[in-house]
């Protein structure tokens, strides 16, 4: 399943610099174009899954990865160079082609982090490759080339709460690093069948002979999201307590896989993260009033990516925030924002930990943050 995960990961790294190519004045119509700039996309993905996977652990194998995808998207940028492009097409098409020129300076930046073996440059030499991959997902959202798009996470759903009772375990959680604990493990009980009383000489009878019914076990398996989700998942209601006025509880299945992908979706969180867990904070009369986003880091020396902060609160609206009991972040208000769900987010990154709590209804953020910390120290 890992590795499986992983080749879902290097495709859609891949797929960054196949919506790039050459220019043309005129000559097939745009949807001959897009099919073939879509027949190029998945060329490259074949190719792509055949490079050797890296471990962010050993940044040393980064150096081959990227020297062998940079040969993969060398065939890339020739294979765009001979397409014919529409004169309507034309303009985002030449923005194509320097993305994908980007995404090759950028590999060759990280195959120089992996000869030095320096874990710093390969983290940063991943954030520019996420970042060009999302200006290359917009430019292909111009040319409506879906099949070179990456896949984008939704806005989840957080009207309809799950609720369940909240967990009383006990944990102890420093301001900045909740330890890394693996809950018990326990079996049940082996149940012996009654005890058949001694009997005199039984009749001896043969059974009847019959044959069990021949079925077949019904052809199912387990639903294939494609995400490559290469971090573990954690029950947050299961290894946190609660905290008073409101309880933890597991989020709905669709309201947690968005949030699944949206780090699986990033190259840099998918490989730096470790474990992670969503769960629903509920008030005292159960009603949703918040989510909370938990995230442990894979290597502390590299810690928690900054981009999990983006994941919720963007950059551009992030505002240093520390809360009254001193824990420091970054803080987004939406709550003049029609187009989200979202009324406050604080977010926070450690060399061990990724934190994030969402509010979906008009109640103090710092609030709910102390609260969470209080009850784990």
């Amino acid at each position: 399943m890992r590795t499986r995960a992983l080749t879902a990961l290097l495709t859609t790294a891949a797929l960054t610099a196949t919506s790039c190519g050459g220019g043309g004045d005129s000559g097939p119509s745009e949807a001959e174009f897009r099919a073939a700039l879509e027949k190029i996309c998945s060329d490259t993905t074949r190719a792509a899954t055949k490079v050797d996977l890296p471990s962010l652990s050993d940044p040393d194998q980064f150096e081959d990865f990227a020297q062998d995808l940079t040969k993969v998207l060398e065939k890339t940028k020739a294979d765009m160079a001979a397409l014919e492009v529409p004169d309507e097409l034309a303009a985002n098409f030449t923005k194509l082609k320097q993305n994908v020129d980007d995404h090759l300076e950028a590999l060759e930046d990280l195959k120089k982090a992996g000869e030095d073996e320096d874990s710093d440059d390969v983290v940063e030499s991943l954030e520019q490759i996420n970042e060009i991959q999302e200006d290359r997902g917009e430019i292909a959202e111009d040319l409506n080339a879906d099949d070179c798009k990456p896949e984008e996470r939704e806005e989840p759903d957080t009207t309809e709460p799950v609720s369940s009772e909240a967990s009383t375990t006990v944990l102890t959680l420093p301001p900045t690093l909740p330890p890394e604990t693996d809950p018990p493990t326990t079996t049940a009980p082996p149940t012996l069948p009654p005890t058949i009383p001694a009997s005199t000489d039984p009749p001896e009878t043969d059974p009847p002979e019959t044959d069990p019914p021949e079925t077949d076990p019904p052809e199912t398996a387990p639903p294939d999201t494609g995400v490559a989700v290469l971090f573990d998942l954690m029950d947050i209601p299961a290894e946190f307590n609660a905290f008073p006025g409101f309880t933890l509880a597991p989020p709905d299945a669709t309201f947690e896989q968005s949030f699944i992908e949206g780090v699986a979706n990033n190259i840099l969180l998918n490989l730096a993260i470790e474990e992670m867990g969503v769960a629903n904070i509920l008030d005292s009369d159960g009603e949703l009033v918040a989510f909370i986003v938990i995230g442990f880091a894979r290597d502390k020396e590299i810690g928690v990516p900054n981009a999990w902060k983006d994941q919720d609160c963007p950059p551009e609206q992030a505002l240093p925030h520390q809360t009254p009991n001193g824990f420091f972040g970054v803080y987004c208000d939406f709550r003049t924002d029609t187009s989200t769900s979202l009324f406050e987010v604080f977010s926070a990154t450690t060399t061990d930990l990724g934190f994030t709590i969402a509010t979906v209804e008009p109640i103090d953020i710092d609030v709910l943050v102390d609260g969470f910390f209080e009850a784990n120290i």
